[in-house]
């Protein structure tokens, strides 16, 4: 009978991959209620997009999603695919067969696919060698792309340290990083689409300190065009946007976590009574301050703090 516990490395490898898929479906999953289904199933001209087209399989470590990128006037819409694959290690060969069975879509839209990331995430190489991004679809050489991210490397050797040790990339540092590729993607398909509709940027009055989805909402120069053309720059703006803003929480969050381990990491030196007597001077900081504050309070606040 096998042993079904699993390894250390096993289990790491498995936070590893929630922790991934989570930062995904914080990123994608709310995406159709708040941007996809006011401009392609608002209820009265457009009934393009009826679902949210987001999968997460836990069991099986992928994830999916769609984001519309432009309208087929008299069909459906252009969607862009993203596929993400987290296995436990990877070489030339599997990271092939991994993106081969990306290819397999849990979905299949109203429209057709004019763009694809296929994702695989692997925290280490079994095998030495090189291995590259490639666009798996020949005969569409923009747009079709597979990428591939180790998430673990080792540091290279030093005469005090042998072999060097192993770094891992955080889950949050690995997600912005693709969240950047997939921004990238979207800047340049938005920047083909004003090409298209003769407009350069200084017609928008676009600026560093203003996202291009809100230049395009207070400025009319879109109205000589139709509106199947005004909903896909708008769409995939506001999408653009939103995913610029995820990339900005996700970073607070990378600064304050690297507070957290400077601020922790001169006690993890100290002995257990040295700890201890540390612990207590901050206790009584804490409550030095916290009286301080007290005294400030109005009546009013005191009133809510007694629970009045």
């Amino acid at each position: 009978m096998l042993d079904s516990t699993p390894t250390l490395k096993n289990l790491s490898f498995g936070n590893y991959t929630d922790k991934i898929l989570q930062l995904a479906n914080e990123t994608f999953a709310t995406m159709y209620q708040k941007i996809h289904k006011q401009y392609w199933h608002d209820g009265s001209f457009l009934q393009k997009m009826s679902q949210n087209y987001t999968t997460t399989d836990w069991q099986n470590a992928t994830f999916e999603t769609y984001i519309p990128t432009a309208d087929i006037i008299g069909h459906g819409l252009s969607y862009y695919r993203i596929a993400i694959k987290l296995i436990p290690e990877v070489n030339n060969k599997t990271f092939h067969e991994e993106a081969e069975k990306l290819r397999f879509q849990n979905h299949s839209p109203p429209g057709n696919l004019d763009s694809e990331l296929q994702i695989v995430i692997s925290p280490r190489l079994n095998q030495w060698g090189f291995i590259r991004a490639f666009n798996h679809t020949p005969q569409k050489t923009k747009g079709y792309q597979t990428r591939i991210y180790i998430t673990n490397r080792r540091e290279k050797a030093s005469p005090t340290r042998q072999g060097g040790k192993q770094i891992v990339t955080p889950p949050e540092v690995l997600w912005v990083k693709i969240t950047r590729a997939i921004c990238e993607f979207l800047n340049k398909r938005i920047t083909a689409f004003l090409k298209a509709m003769k407009l350069q940027p200084y017609q928008l009055n676009y600026k560093d300190n203003n996202t291009l989805y809100y230049t395009c909402i207070q400025s009319n120069i879109f109205s000589r065009y139709c509106h199947s053309l005004r909903m896909s720059i708008l769409s995939m703006s506001h999408c653009l946007d939103w995913l610029l803003h995820k990339i900005w929480l996700i970073q607070e969050d990378i600064g304050l976590q690297t507070m957290a381990k400077h601020a922790i990491q001169p006690l993890l030196g100290l002995k257990p009574d040295d700890l201890s007597r540390v612990f207590s001077l901050i206790r009584e900081e804490l409550e030095v301050a916290l009286v301080s504050r007290v005294n400030r309070l109005g009546k009013v606040e005191m009133q809510i703090l007694a629970g009045g």
